[in-house]
């Protein structure tokens, strides 16, 4: 690591150069330049990506951000990329207080977000048609094999609400173990997946997903949407074999190819 007073070259602004270090400070890894310094190096003088304020103990966020808000529109502060925006965007300048203030640190993670969004989207609904396919094929496979042992209880007199309720706890029991199992196991595979992420370059430095409690909750609606398919391809399955009547429950089965 530099010492204060080293000399150091950097690439700045595309350009390598020589810099004289005054100051080392703790956190995370970054480079801190003058105001002057860094107005230069940006590309772009006369304006700013983001301005900081330090709140007074005691000031109230919600007080604070319509006093920026109001000092802004005062002030006439407009975005300098106006100019190239979609016609129907009319974002204004963002004020941000709390947690949401990240957005404004780290200005690439707005549009990483947006892309781990459309990636996640993409893939859970992959997951989820291939789900679908193969348990409703599975199911409907298991019910054709046994359509003459379904046809049997009907003919001698099995209700229509019993066939089902036959079928439906069958399908209850084989479907809750493994739709659990998967649902536990796609917690480690999806930090994998982030981990992936991150060796591959494909998320900015310091961007952190946020992972609140309730998102865990997802994997047992997954696993209770799994249970969910398969007691409706069962439950579709079985139709024909209990509506059909009794008498004629077994010509049914004996008609299917």
């Amino acid at each position: 690591g530099a010492s204060p007073g080293d000399r150091v070259r950097l690439r700045a602004g595309g350009v390598p150069r020589t810099f004289t270090v005054v100051g080392v400070a703790d956190g995370r890894e970054a480079v801190y330049f003058t105001a002057g310094e860094a107005r230069r190096l940006s590309g772009h003088p006369g304006t700013v990506d983001a301005i900081g304020l330090l709140a007074e103990p005691g000031v109230n966020k919600a007080e604070l951000q319509a006093r920026v808000r109001d000092a802004l529109d005062r002030a006439r502060v407009r975005d300098s990329r106006a100019e190239a925006r979609a016609a129907d965007d009319a974002t204004a300048l963002r004020v941000y207080t709390g947690d949401d203030r990240g957005s404004a640190e780290q200005l690439a993670a707005a549009p990483a977000r947006s892309a781990l969004l459309a990636l996640c989207g993409a893939v859970a609904g992959t997951v989820v048609m291939i789900a679908v396919l193969v348990i409703a094929s599975l199911v409907a496979q298991a019910l054709r094999q046994r359509a003459g042992e379904l046809a049997l209880l009907r003919a001698v007199g099995a209700a229509p609400g019993q066939l089902r309720a036959a079928v439906g706890r069958e399908v209850l029991r084989v479907s809750v173990g493994p739709a659990l199992l998967g649902a536990v196991a796609s917690i480690p595979a999806c930090f994998g997946l982030l981990g992936l992420l991150r060796s591959g370059d494909a998320l900015p430095p310091g961007f952190e997903p946020a992972t609140p409690a309730w998102l865990f909750a997802a994997v047992l609606v997954t696993a209770g949407l799994t249970v969910g398919i398969a007691r409706l391809a069962a439950f579709l399955g079985c139709e024909p074999i209990a509506r059909a009547r009794p008498a004629a429950a077994l010509g049914t089965t004996a008609a299917e190819p």
